[in-house]
């Protein structure tokens, strides 16, 4: 293809062959440049330069990079094992204060439900970083 120049910059370039077809994208201002173009339109002022982005910015994509189901599977689990641990802790002071024996297999249920949150949070972890981007 042939050389460009851009009328509001003046720089010469290659357009891009896989960009589109009917204007060009200068690589040092960022502005659109029609490609029958060939020379500074007098016409066309250019943009100030606080509102003149660069190609880096122009090219930028923001994507999000862990799914929301991800996160919600990770926050699902840390509240599971935060609710278990508590329960864990209310059934062996109950326990303690009453020294009824009945109270530890509520603690010992809990604790093993906290351990499976534990065991399920670190998954949720594993998944969402295996599937990060």
């Amino acid at each position: 293809m042939a050389m460009l120049t851009c009328p509001f910059c003046s720089a010469l370039f290659r357009p891009d062959p896989a960009g589109p077809r009917d204007a060009a994208v200068c690589p040092e201002c960022g502005e659109r440049v029609p490609l029958g173009q060939t020379g500074p339109n007098p016409h066309l002022a250019p943009p100030p330069p606080e509102h003149r982005p660069n190609a880096a910015s122009r090219n930028a994509m923001l994507i999000e990079q862990t799914a929301k189901r991800y996160k919600a599977s990770i926050l699902k689990a840390a509240a599971f094992t935060v609710i278990a641990a508590v329960l864990a802790f209310a059934f062996l002071g109950i326990a303690a204060a009453t020294e009824c024996n009945d109270w530890i297999i509520g603690t010992g249920i809990c604790s093993i439900a906290c351990l499976g949150g534990m065991i399920w949070f670190i998954i949720a972890r594993t998944i969402a970083w295996w599937h990060h981007g």
